[in-house]
């Protein structure tokens, strides 16, 4: 009896150690075999590795804006949505907007695609185009700044 007990409680570790969900033992004495049927509960051995991010650097563009003083002297438009910022409506095309260009409310000012769906982003301002802050092709996020307007 002490000889099961034993075999019972070695069983009991290898299920904690293997994380075993099930087992089935059958055993059969005028042929002294034994037959086990064992399921696992899946968890995974390792655990998932995480780093510490440690020396971050800005760089001196951050969404291909660029990282200096932005002028604060007019209205600022900005991207209502993320995603690649266009200029012109296909290669080789005239550009939306130039600068010195005078806009009004509603006029398409660039196409910023998102999901593989061209968004055409409308001037929600009247006035004249100042700067445009971001380079054509480039990636912007939402409320990143486009253009200046006076």
């Amino acid at each position: 009896m002490d000889k099961n007990l034993n075999t019972l409680k070695k069983i009991m570790e290898i299920f904690k150690k293997k994380n075993l969900e099930e087992i089935e033992l059958e055993f059969t004495e005028e042929e002294k075999t034994i037959k086990i049927n064992i399921k696992k509960n899946y968890i995974p051995e390792k655990t998932p590795i995480s780093y510490e991010r440690k020396d971050i650097q800005i760089p001196e563009s951050i969404g291909n804006i660029h990282n200096t003083e932005i002028e604060t002297e007019g209205t600022i438009v900005k991207a209502p949505i993320s995603g690649n910022f266009y200029l012109y409506p296909f290669p080789g095309a005239e550009p939306f907007i130039q600068e010195g260009q005078e806009i009004s409310k509603g006029q398409v000012i660039c196409i910023i695609e998102s999901m593989k769906v061209l968004n055409e982003i409308e001037s929600p301002y009247n006035g004249t185009v100042k700067k445009i802050l971001v380079e054509n092709s480039k990636f912007v996020k939402e409320g990143d700044p486009l253009i200046i307007l006076i």
